[in-house]
């Protein structure tokens, strides 16, 4: 029986992800598959005493107002890297606080203990140093769309798959450039580095920042961001070099953007400033539905 772990590396998990687990974990059992959920049982993130109500931010916080340290975080992932009884590790926390554990990592023990790993939203940080200082290919997902995709995903996660995301090309610019780069990225030649376009800025200005010396494609995806806030983030970004020797730029999924239906003049601001190729990942991000996609 394969055993994936699970792991909070941002903020504490909610009463919905509360709800997701459970049902990720009658799932995995009906495939062999065990959820080792010891940081429930040590933090107690289920137990209505231990944290405050709801804030109008949709946080979760103990109930004396102080966060679970970056050191326990950071201490709880390094064992499950290193516990051999694990098979796979899930980090299916978000929101604000995953850049505070960077510090506190082991990258050296990490890469000798690689194994699948999976994050999303604001652990975009950690994939990213993940990848840089240990060479880990994180897959960027959310482990709990299993509920709706099914399992194919977690079979394919724990073997080792590479996850390439379904794109097309921006209409707006159809050319044997861009039949040429989709054929590179479709076929895994191209590696890819992004994930939130938000917390990927954190890292601007920081050690933890990709080197950015090779050929790469840079997935960007962003939750509730209006256009000014997108547009202001990519400027940041670009600003800090991250678009220096890309190849393509992947978007996902933009929710208040596309539900506002702004997305193609996002596209048209993105292409005043860098003459990149631009392709749609409509299926990576948020929505319950995202695919995973192999960083790196």
């Amino acid at each position: 029986m394969a055993t994936i772990a699970l792991a909070a590396s941002s903020d504490p998990l909610s009463a919905a992800t509360q709800r997701k687990i459970r049902d990720m974990r009658a799932i995995l059992a009906k495939i062999d598959f065990a959820l080792d959920e010891r940081y429930a049982m040590r933090y107690g993130y289920f137990a209505e005493e231990n944290f405050s109500a709801q804030s109008s931010a949709g946080e979760y916080f103990p109930a004396n107002g102080e966060r679970i340290s970056p050191q326990i975080r950071a201490d709880l992932l390094m064992e499950l890297f290193t516990d051999s009884r694990v098979d796979a590790i899930v980090d299916i926390s978000g929101g604000n606080l995953s850049n505070e554990v960077l510090d506190f990592l082991d990258y050296s023990l990490i890469a000798d203990h690689v194994k699948p790993f999976a994050a999303y939203s604001d652990n975009t940080a950690l994939n990213l140093a993940l990848y840089r200082y240990a060479g880990l290919h994180s897959v960027y997902w959310n482990a709990s769309t299993i509920v709706c995709r099914g399992t194919r995903d977690i079979r394919d996660f724990v073997s080792g798959k590479r996850f390439i995301p379904y794109i097309f090309p921006d209409s707006s610019h159809v050319s044997e450039q861009y039949k040429n780069i989709s054929d590179v990225l479709v076929s895994g030649d191209l590696p890819i580095i992004g994930g939130n376009i938000r917390c990927m800025a954190k890292l601007a200005g920081t050690r933890y920042w990709p080197t950015l010396h090779e050929a790469h494609a840079v997935l960007l995806e962003s939750f509730s961001q209006t256009l000014p806030a997108a547009v202001s983030t990519f400027t940041h970004l670009r600003h800090a070099g991250l678009f220096n020797h890309t190849c393509a730029v992947i978007l996902g999924q933009f929710t208040t953007i596309d539900k506002t239906g702004q997305r193609e003049r996002l596209v048209q601001i993105m292409q005043e400033y860098i003459d990149i190729p631009i392709f749609h990942a409509p299926y990576v991000g948020h929505s319950l539905s995202a695919q995973p996609v192999t960083i790196g």
